[in-house]
């Protein structure tokens, strides 16, 4: 995943072990990579969510 979306290994690993968490752009791919919303990948309750009322925003800062 980490060649396919642009970023190096070790970037990803930072978030999986929760040492970094990741950008809006990157979230924004990874959503998009994924087919998940944010909610899906990183809220508890995203089972629960609506769709449109996700709090998690991405931006391309």
């Amino acid at each position: 995943m980490a060649s396919e979306l642009g970023f190096g290994d070790s970037t990803v690993g930072a978030w999986e072990t929760g040492e970094r968490f990741p950008d809006g752009f990157a979230l924004e791919n990874i959503s998009i990579y994924t087919g998940l919303t944010p909610c899906r990948l990183f809220c508890e309750q995203s089972a629960r969510c609506l769709p449109g009322q996700c709090r998690l925003l991405t931006s391309r800062a």
